[in-house]
Parts: structure tokens; C-alpha cells; sequence
């Protein structure tokens, strides 16, 4: 909501209007003048055009600034036509005073008595006629605006959510749209993507603080004097002797000023120094990481798959228990299950690897029998084998609507058995 202007920024409107009128008009006429006696003085007409085109500008100001005044004039005549003889920015002023005056509310007739005292005390609701019979509606006008800007402002807030919600089901549906390798390759790539930009993120650190170090150490650094140049100067002046004197003190003053800026270079890479070499070290580390990843990626592009079994058959040696809904503040359903394997399945012509059943489980959303939307729980990097504990997985479902129970199904989405 736009805020209303008050009777200080109309009066405002009209002296910068008038303001802008008469200094145009020096302007308007020198411009006027200089155009009509110019003849074949090209300089002349040249500076009445420009003289003109200023008075114009200003002109356009002031012509601006007078629009402002009359809109102004309409919009307080429309607001007290709508609330009967009072602004909403008297309404809120009114309110505010209230408020300060500890009245909260005009329900009792104790409180209605004491806004009224106090409303009648206030040079700036003089204006106002009928005072006592529009106190009560000028402080639920106040109200019901309070109560618009609260409601865009949560409106806003859910929708937000609700935009990251959706990114966060199509994030989550595009996993699962993966299989077999690709699914591990994926996840494995963005985390190598994750990894090279907290990288980039420190090296741009690193720079930064060295064009920092560097900067503060120029600020503070002395410069040196150039004992030959003085000793010159001295020596044409006054004679080889003093020459050889001022070169000699030059040279002194030159060693006390690297002693200085030595100092000064010391004490900035010391304020720098543990933050330089903690980046360095997180460097370090990131590199590890990303060696790690490029060879599980290296891994994941051969490892074997049992293209044997169905979904079904997967789906039917899984445990899927605690299944939990949380609703978010947009009405969408957030789905948690831990899920564990019964059975270990082995690869044809490879029974001796160790072997994990990856992939995802749709959760299925029902209403009055009817599916509403589903969420998609993804199985970890490498899924999960026989021997290995419960795992929790969750996922979103954004489709469902607030006030409305929902029974939750979950279904094999796509599922696999692959070497670990």
C-alpha cells in the first residue's frame, strides 16, 4: 500500500511548483531575446536554444509538481468521501495516538470516552466535523488496514514458500527420473559441482584479502626520497659539501622509511595471516574431496547392474515403516519413512559382489480415493544393502491443500540392484 501524502508534502507540491515556474521565467525570456536578436550570430541563437530548452525542463517541473498538488487534493477528497469525513492518515494518526495513550480497543464505552477526550485534545483533528460520531469508525479504518497490510504480508510469505516448495518436488522428481548408474552418477557430479564452488568461493576470498593487504599497506607506507636527486639540488644551491650532507641524510631518512614500511607489511600480513592460511587450508581440504569424488565418479561408470528384476520384486524385500506427514505453512505435505533391506540380491555372473538396491519410492497422496499428488523418496548416493541399518528418506509432496486428511501410499517408483 502506497503511503499517503500528508498535508505538509501538498503544501510542499505547490511552493516547488511556483518555485520552479518563476526561475524558469528568466530563462524563458533571456532564451526569448537571445533568439530574436540573433541574426547571423550563430553563438547567440545557439545559447537562446539552450536557454530555452532549460526553461522548458523547468517548466516541466513545475507543471509536474502542480499535478502532484491537484492529485493530492482529489485522493484526500475521495478518502474522506469513502470514510465519511476522515483520511486514512488521520484514521492511523488517530490510532497511533491511541495506542500510546494505552487504549487498545474502543469495545467499552470507558475506552470510547477516553479516545474521544484525547482526539478532541489534537490540533490535528480540528478539520474533522462531527468528531464524536466518527472516532469509533476513524479506529476500525485504522484497523482494517492494519489487517490488509498483515494479510498481503503473510500472503506474500506462503507464496514464497510455496515457490520452494515446488523447486524443491522437481528436484526431488528429477532424481528419481534417473536409473542404474546415471542415478549415483548424478548425485556424485553435483556434489564434485558443490565442492569446485566453496573452491572458487575461497580462492576469490584469498584475492580479495590480498588486494585488502595490500591496499592497507600502501595507505600506510612512507615513500622514499631520492638522495642523488636532493644531494643535487643541494650541491647547486650551496656547494658540494651540502650536497654530500643531504644525500648522506636522505639516505638515513631512506633506510628509516623501509624500516617503517617493513613494519607496516609485518603487521598487515600478521592481521591477515590466520585467515590466508585458514582458506588455504579449507583449499586443501576441498581438493581432497574433489580427488575422492572424480575417482567414485570414475567407479559408478562400471559399476554392474542386475537387469533381471522388476520394481515389484524389489519393492516387495523392502521395509518401509514410520511413515510420518508434517504439513508446511502452505498446505504441502512433507513425507518421511525409514526403510530398510530384507533381502540381499545378487548379479548374474557376479554373485560375489556386494550389491544395493537403489532407486525410489513414490508415496502416493490419497483423498476419497483419488490420488492427489505423490512425493518422491529417494534413495542415499548408494543405496541401501541387507547389512546396512534403516535409513530415513523424505520427500514433497506440494499438490495438497490445506484443511483436507490424506492417507499416504507408497508404491515402487523405480528400483534397482546394483554393485555397491
Amino acid at each position: 500500500m502506497q503511503p499517503k501524502k500528508s498535508n505538509s508534502d501538498y503544501f510542499s507540491s505547490i511552493l516547488s511548483a511556483l518555485a520552479f515556474a518563476l526561475i524558469s521565467l528568466p530563462f524563458l525570456l533571456l532564451g526569448i531575446m537571445a533568439v530574436a536578436y540573433a541574426r547571423n550570430n550563430s553563438f547567440q541563437h545557439g545559447l537562446g536554444i539552450v536557454l530555452l530548452v532549460i526553461a522548458a525542463i523547468l517548466l516541466a517541473f513545475a507543471i509536474g509538481q502542480f499535478v502532484l498538488s491537484i492529485r493530492h487534493t482529489q485522493n484526500q477528497k475521495a478518502e474522506k468521501e469513502k470514510y465519511g469525513g476522515f483520511t486514512l492518515a488521520q484514521a492511523k494518526l488517530f490510532y497511533g495516538f491511541c495506542l500510546n495513550a494505552g487504549i487498545k480497543d474502543l469495545d467499552s464505552p470507558v475506552n470510547q470516552q477516553k479516545a474521544l477526550l484525547m482526539i478532541q485534545s489534537k490540533p490535528e483533528f480540528t478539520a474533522i466535523s462531527n468528531i464524536k460520531a466518527l472516532h469509533i469508525k476513524m479506529f476500525q479504518a485504522a484497523l482494517d488496514d492494519i489487517h490488509v497490510i498483515k494479510t498481503k504480508k503473510e500472503t506474500d510469505r506462503v507464496a514464497d514458500i510455496r515457490g520452494k516448495e515446488h523447486e524443491r518436488f522437481h528436484k526431488e522428481g528429477h532424481l528419481a527420473s534417473f536409473a542404474g548408474r546415471e542415478k549415483r552418477l548424478f548425485m556424485l557430479r553435483e556434489q564434485l559441482n558443490r565442492v569446485r564452488e566453496r573452491e572458487n568461493v575461497i580462492r576469490e576470498g584469498l584475492r580479495q584479502a590480498a588486494i585488502a593487504g595490500a591496499a592497507i599497506a600502501a595507505a600506510h607506507e612512507k615513500k622514499e626520497s631520492s638522495w642523488g636527486t636532493l644531494g643535487g639540488i643541494a650541491a647547486g644551491i650551496a656547494g658540494p659539501a651540502a650536497g654530500a650532507a643531504v644525500a648522506i641524510d636522505t639516505m638515513a631518512k631512506n633506510r628509516e622509511v623501509r624500516a617503517h614500511n617493513a613494519q607496516v607489511r609485518s603487521a598487515v600480513n600478521s592481521i591477515l595471516s590466520s585467515d590466508i592460511r585458514g582458506g588455504y587450508d579449507g583449499l586443501s581440504d576441498l581438493r581432497k574431496q574433489e580427488e575422492v569424488l572424480t575417482k567414485e565418479i570414475a567407479k559408478a561408470q562400471v559399476r554392474l547392474t542386475n537387469d533381471t528384476l522388476t520394481k515389484d520384486e524389489i519393492f516387495a524385500s523392502l521395509k518401509i515403516t514410520d511413515i510420518v506427514q508434517e504439513r508446511t505453512d502452505s498446505g504441502a505435505i512433507i513425507i518421511t519413512a525409514t526403510v530398510a533391506a530384507a533381502k540381499e540380491f545378487a548379479i548374474d555372473g557376479a554373485e560375489d559382489l556386494e550389491t544395493t538396491i537403489d532407486g525410489s519410492i513414490a508415496m502416493q497422496v490419497v483423498f476419497d480415493n483419488g490420488i492427489a499428488g505423490q512425493a518422491y523418496l529417494n534413495l542415499p548416493l548408494y543405496g541401501i544393502g541387507a547389512d546396512d541399518a534403516a535409513v530415513k528418506v523424505d520427500g514433497i509432496c506440494h499438490t495438497a491443500e490445506q484443511g483436507k486428511t490424506y492417507t499416504i501410499n507408497p508404491v515402487p517408483h523405480a528400483l534397482w540392484v546394483m554393485e555397491r
